[in-house]
């Protein structure tokens, strides 16, 4: 999005917000006592490489019709989910209006500068 004028951000931000409606609350990590602390702390640890690497990031992005996905990169047009092992076979069918979906592990390290 760096690249683009002023005009192609206001569009782009417009469309994205029709797709998701809480596209406000950009590079924000809601702290949610539902999640696990290894859940919480591995999308701060995400969230804030994200904001090093330059990106802005919506955590609990809501797709309209597709569900939530737990960080969204605007500007990459990736979801990153969080997940337990046990919950890996049900990634397989999560399905977001992206580009790509990277899974990550909670007890796993993650590198995104090398992914992204």
């Amino acid at each position: 999005m760096k690249n683009l004028n002023k005009e192609m951000v206001k569009e782009y931000r417009t469309n994205l917000s029709k797709l998701i409606p809480n596209i406000h609350s950009r590079n924000k990590v809601p702290i949610n006592i539902n999640e696990s602390r290894e859940h919480l702390f591995k999308k701060v640890e995400i969230c804030y490489q994200l904001r090093e690497l330059g990106f802005d990031f919506i955590c609990e992005a809501n797709f309209k019709s597709y569900g939530r996905a737990d960080i969204f990169i605007p500007e990459a047009d990736v979801v990153i989910e969080i997940l337990h092992t046990e919950e890996v076979l049900e990634a397989n069918k999560i399905n977001y209006p992206v580009k790509r979906i990277i899974i990550v592990k909670t007890y796993e390290d993650v590198d995104l500068a090398s992914i992204l």
